[in-house]
């Protein structure tokens, strides 16, 4: 099966970086199957120059399906290769990345490897395992991938310890592990159905739980993927997206991105009016004088400002109005039977609106400051 991105794959692999190489995307679709129609999603928070994700949504791409892709790269050259390739890419930190929790179909998790620094550890979880930056990714993205999405990670068998075993025991259901078809790394696929935590029977989990933890330890051999497509019943059926609004958005920017989101989404103003009809429709004219309760509460909403020009078009102002608290003391004096006499004060909160005026016509006056209160 001839894919359709590997040869841009391998231009980054003189430069340090391996892409999940194209007999394991290969494997990996043929147990994949699409819905017939609606709107899949699809996430790959590691996507590299986004070849692997780009394989996926153009297997299951059909003329009543939609594939929306979704990719996180923290490195510039492979994270601007991504953009040409998936339909929504953010060059960055994962970590100030905004990701919607379980709003996602599938997700293909081929993560960084290695051991995390000092300060990357957390201390507390040790007793169970390495710290590894798999593990640190896994933690950050399980919670992305909807119920009844397929997850794909691709990891070293090694990293397989009673933690990270445990973990996928709990978060995934019909599980199932494979080598890699290329053994660079060490690499094995395990593949499965997000579910609940408490989806799968505790012995069932603790079942599943050693069965991964062998594969760590190197005594259980996975079997190959497979060089053909399966049997329908075989299948992981891609989900279609939930129906909800989809968080996709980055903390930070630099010009470089800002400037290509504002080129393709054009920022506010294809928005405007949808902003700003409040500020444009005309404002009614009350029935009769406001009240100074009325005009406080008109200031405090922030109804009375701009640009005011008289009926006969000879004054002009820019105004802004503002209200503020002040206290109203009253005191009262009283003369009680053993002749002493007590004061009593009672302080009333009262809202006294200001308004203040630039006067924009053209004269002497012009660019004085008016205050109405």
């Amino acid at each position: 099966m001839a894919l359709m991105f590997q040869r841009l794959a391998r231009n980054f692999i003189k430069k340090g970086y391996f892409p999940t190489d194209e007999g394991t995307i290969a494997g990996i679709l043929h147990q994949l199957k699409a819905p017939e129609h609606g709107t899949v999603r699809l996430l790959d928070p590691c996507c590299g120059e986004g070849t692997a994700l780009a394989e996926v949504a153009h297997y299951l791409a059909s003329d009543t399906l939609q594939c929306q892709t979704y990719g996180v790269e923290i490195d510039e050259e492979r994270a601007w290769h991504s953009k040409k390739l998936l339909g929504h890419v953010i060059h960055g930190d994962i970590n100030d990345c905004l990701l919607g929790r379980r709003q996602y179909s599938l997700m293909f998790f081929n993560p960084p490897y290695g051991d995390l620094v000092s300060d990357q550890i957390n201390y507390s979880d040790q007793k169970q395992g390495r710290a590894r930056l798999e593990k640190l990714f896994y933690q950050k993205t399980i919670q992305l991938l909807q119920f009844g999405g397929i997850g794909i990670t691709i990891i070293p068998f090694y990293v397989l310890d009673k933690q990270l075993s445990s973990w996928i025991a709990r978060h995934y259901t019909h599980i199932r592990v494979f080598k890699a078809a290329v053994d660079d790394f060490k690499q094995i696929v395990i593949m499965g159905v997000r579910c609940h935590s408490d989806h799968n029977q505790p012995e069932h989990r603790k079942k599943m739980q050693q069965h991964l933890m062998s594969v760590g330890q190197g005594d259980v051999i996975p079997s190959a993927l497979p060089d053909t497509e399966v049997q329908e019943q075989q299948k992981y059926v891609v989900p279609v997206a939930r129906d909800q609004k989809l968080t996709f958005e980055y903390v930070k920017m630099d010009p470089r991105q800002l400037a290509d989101e504002i080129a393709q989404q054009g920022v506010l103003w294809e928005r405007f009016d949808g902003f700003f009809r409040n500020i444009r429709v005309k404002k009614r004219q009350p029935l009769r004088q406001l009240s100074d309760w009325h005009m406080a509460l008109m200031l405090a909403a922030g109804h009375i400002n701009g640009v005011v020009t008289s009926d006969d078009g000879s004054k002009t102002y820019v105004i802004k109005g503002d209200t503020h608290k002040k206290k109203s003391v009253k005191t009262t004096h009283s003369k009680d039977d053993d002749g002493s006499v007590s004061e009593i004060r009672t302080a009333t909160d009262k809202f006294v609106p200001v308004i203040r005026a630039f006067d924009f016509t053209p004269g002497e006056n012009y660019g004085s400051i008016v205050t109405i209160q």
